[in-house]
């Protein structure tokens, strides 16, 4: 392991912060850390450094980018991503970021759950006009967060804006929202439904057990009973894609995964992706505080990875 090449260390109002040029990822270094995190920065083998942290600030740090595997070509992989633009077409997709605020304090997680930001109206207006302005004969909006269900207002105004403007162009609109489940109720499913959105995205990791020791309440508040009656709601008004982390054989699944699967396969509009435990945390599809992974999750196309667009 090593510390990556397109890491940057500052100083804000006495705190070291470090940002990651490669992800996009910012991590704030407690004051009990930052002497072992400066340490593992400057080492040549920071696996003992990184040793002594906590398993939370650990897979913050790892996941985040900020020290990757020593084999890994970090200037080939932003090769590969400055090409992009050059290879794209006609803007097709957006995701749109309605608000860096969330419910849930889930272990791992690098955003600070109890503040944050939403989507400006300026950048609603741009997203809209991006649309317009687009020969794509499809177009796929992806509302993520943080939290959307914490601005139903912005996710409801986006989707019916986007779906009169696809409208007059003659488009067809593929609208989606990337939600950690909890205020999905049957109220706001309908709502959110009446606006356009026809596929809803909720990750589950796997056990109650589990998934309540890592995605809980703020004060450890357990969400799973409810995120999983709010999928079976959801499922009465739109499609429910329901991403569930399993360390176990993801052809033949055993115990609390089978379950759900089971479970789950009740309903027709209900749809089941197992994801991998490669990464130990928590996991989360569209969350942008969510630990950084740099491989694609299984069954997901090009489509599910559009531009994002973010509060500013």
């Amino acid at each position: 392991m090593k510390a990556s090449q397109y890491n940057w260390v500052l100083e804000h109002d006495g705190r070291m912060v470090l940002f990651n040029g490669a992800t996009g990822c910012v991590a704030v270094i407690a004051e009990e850390s930052r002497k072992r995190v400066s340490e593992a920065l400057g080492s040549a083998e920071p696996r003992k450094a990184l040793a002594l942290l906590g398993e939370d600030d650990r897979a913050r740090l790892i996941d985040g980018g900020f020290f990757v595997e020593r084999d890994r070509d970090e200037r080939n992989m932003l090769r590969h991503v400055s090409l992009v633009p050059s290879r794209a077409r006609a803007l097709s997709g957006v995701t749109s970021v309605v608000t860096t605020r969330c419910n849930l304090a889930c272990r791992g997680c690098l955003l600070e759950s109890s503040a944050g930001r939403d989507m400006a109206p300026e950048v609603v207006n741009r997203m809209i006009e991006a649309l317009y302005r687009t020969e794509a004969a499809e177009f796929t909006v992806s509302m993520c967060g943080g939290e959307p269900l914490l601005v139903p207002g912005i996710c409801v105004e986006i989707g019916q804006r986007a779906r009169d403007a696809c409208a007059r162009r003659g488009a067809k609109l593929r609208l989606s929202l990337s939600t950690n489940g909890y205020l999905l109720d049957k109220r706001m499913a309908r709502r959110i439904a009446g606006a356009g959105v026809g596929r809803v995205r909720i990750a589950l990791e796997g056990s109650r057990e589990r998934h309540d020791r890592l995605r809980h309440l703020r004060g450890g508040i357990p969400t799973f009973s409810r995120i999983v009656d709010n999928v079976f709601a959801a499922a009465e008004h739109m499609e429910a894609v329901v991403h569930i982390r399993t360390d176990e054989s993801l052809e033949s699944p055993a115990g609390p995964v089978e379950t759900l699967v089971k479970m789950f396969g009740r309903s027709e509009r209900i749809r089941v992706r197992l994801v991998p435990d490669r990464v130990g945390g928590p996991s989360e599809d569209g969350c942008v505080g969510a630990p950084y992974s740099r491989q694609k999750r299984s069954g997901e196309s090009s489509r599910d990875a559009p531009r994002q667009a973010r509060p500013p």
